[in-house]
């Protein structure tokens, strides 16, 4: 049973999507960490960290559920609606960390 070449296309799209959204969790993660680890000063109030780095947890959260929901729908076989949900999660968080 040969696969076409088309249904490798939207395969490989699916998978370098899911690596996409990955990265994105994975940042919005190690930049909450990074902040929180560098701004250590008695001068700082933990309130300011904390505003500092919110969005960037806030969206990580965020894609971080668009990408559960990606790759279940993967693992269904509904490749075209996963790619569609991976590209809104990865457009709505770079326009979340642009209008913050």
């Amino acid at each position: 049973m040969a696969e076409s070449k088309k249904d490798k296309r939207i395969e490989w799209i699916c998978r370098v999507m899911l690596t996409l959204q990955l990265l994105l969790v994975v940042k919005g993660y190690v930049v909450f960490l990074q902040t929180k680890y560098q701004l250590v000063s008695p001068l700082i109030p933990e309130s300011i960290i904390y505003d500092v780095s919110n969005p960037h947890i806030i969206s990580s959260l965020i894609s971080s559920g668009f990408m559960l929901s990606s790759l279940w729908l993967y693992f269904i076989n509904k490749k075209i609606a996963s790619i569609v949900i991976a590209g809104i999660s990865l457009l709505c968080s770079g326009f979340w960390m642009y209008l913050i």
